[in-house]
């Protein structure tokens, strides 16, 4: 009984050894003969007018998705604006030493002060702020 079990593990591995060889051979010359996927004009053209339909669609519609941390002179904090929908905008402060983040001002009140002194009709938040510096 042994013989006979030590006779088939044999066979079965000379069996799988016989089979990866000619899977691998097979494989390699077949690879040969496939040419790469090379799409047409009009399905690049396609597929670049989808992409821009999908871009255009989630433009308007996705907001907070990335932060442009604008960094203090000192490196201890640091600034960002989140894009609103009806493009109005928050803006953030971050100490990076504590990891406290909060407004990084009162937006109703820059916005009246604003337009006391230049006597103008800002809207709250709708300000094109370009820097901020914290003292």
């Amino acid at each position: 009984m042994y013989f006979i079990n030590s006779f088939l593990a044999r066979l079965s591995k000379i069996w799988a050894t016989f089979l990866l060889i000619n899977i691998s051979l097979f494989s390699t010359t077949f690879a040969q003969y496939i040419t790469p996927y090379q799409p047409s004009r009009d399905e690049v053209l396609d597929s670049y007018k989808e992409a821009g339909t999908l871009d255009s669609l989630a433009r308007n519609s996705v907001y907070k998705t990335n932060v442009d941390a604008h960094w203090q002179e000192d490196n201890k904090g640091f600034w960002y604006k989140n894009n609103l929908a009806n493009g109005d905008s928050d803006f953030f402060y971050v100490n990076a030493l504590t990891g406290v983040k909060q407004k990084a001002f009162d937006s109703a009140k820059l916005t009246e002060s604003l337009n006391k002194l230049i006597g103008s009709q800002l809207a709250e938040g709708k300000l094109s702020i370009k820097n901020i510096k914290y003292d």
